[in-house]
């Protein structure tokens, strides 16, 4: 499954990309995300709630930032699991505009999901996602000062 966008940001390149890199900010805006545990400077392990009453599981997945340039552009990879079905992904983004702002974020994400559960997490996914990724985005623009 490939997810990918742009999503303009009213502020300014620095301040997108603190929050982008802060963990601990950004976690609040990931409706899923249950806890974060840094590793280390590039790695962390996030457990997630996935889909809810009986079809709800809980996923260990580990992120590692693979690639970073500071004001510009992350690359990152994931693997995890939950209740036997096993997540690979990879993605970025890319950021863009005038250094005062706006700030236009790109994103891209492929994510391949096996195992018993794979097709209803892809379905649900497809079904959810764009919610999903829209709630996150509003929550980030919430977070930032409005500077453009």
């Amino acid at each position: 499954m490939d997810v990918n966008g742009t999503h303009e940001v009213h502020a300014s390149r620095d301040d997108v990309w603190a929050l982008l890199t802060d963990v601990e900010r950004l976690r609040e805006c990931g409706g899923a995300i249950k806890s974060v545990e840094v590793l280390d400077g590039k790695r962390a392990r996030v457990t997630a709630k996935i889909g809810g009453g009986l079809f709800g599981v809980t996923a260990s997945i580990h992120v590692t930032l693979d690639a970073i340039e500071p004001r510009e552009s992350a690359s990152l990879s994931a693997s995890g699991a939950a209740a036997g079905t096993q997540l690979a992904a990879t993605g970025g983004i890319r950021m863009s505009g005038p250094d005062s702002g706006p700030t236009t974020i790109n994103y891209r994400a492929t994510v391949q999901l096996t195992g018993g559960f794979a097709s209803m997490a892809t379905q649900m996914l497809d079904r959810e996602g764009p919610k999903m990724l829209a709630e996150a985005f509003d929550c980030l623009q919430a977070r930032l000062p409005r500077r453009a």
